[in-house]
């Protein structure tokens, strides 16, 4: 089929984009919020810009799983270790 006719096809089809599959998003991803100080999952704002799902702080970075499981380690540890001192 040629070019031409194919473009048309697809436009009498209502086809008017390549299907490239699911669109990938970063939202719903698990970050570090800086302002939270906490895992939090990431949001898209009403200007659409990724944010922090609670606190809507635009300040946030992307940590890994094994980063994630060090620093609730060194949480539970820190909490470990103010119970007992007291």
């Amino acid at each position: 089929m040629v070019r031409a006719a194919w473009l048309k096809t697809r436009k009498l089809l209502g086809i008017h984009s390549i299907d490239l599959g699911p669109s990938r998003s970063l939202e719903n991803r698990i970050i570090l919020c800086a302002d939270c100080d906490s895992n939090r999952t990431l949001a898209v704002s009403a200007s659409g810009n990724l944010a922090c799902s609670s606190c809507g702080s635009q300040n946030w970075m992307f940590a890994s799983t094994s980063m994630i499981a060090h620093i609730n380690h060194c949480e539970a540890r820190e909490l470990r270790s103010q119970v007992f001192v007291h």
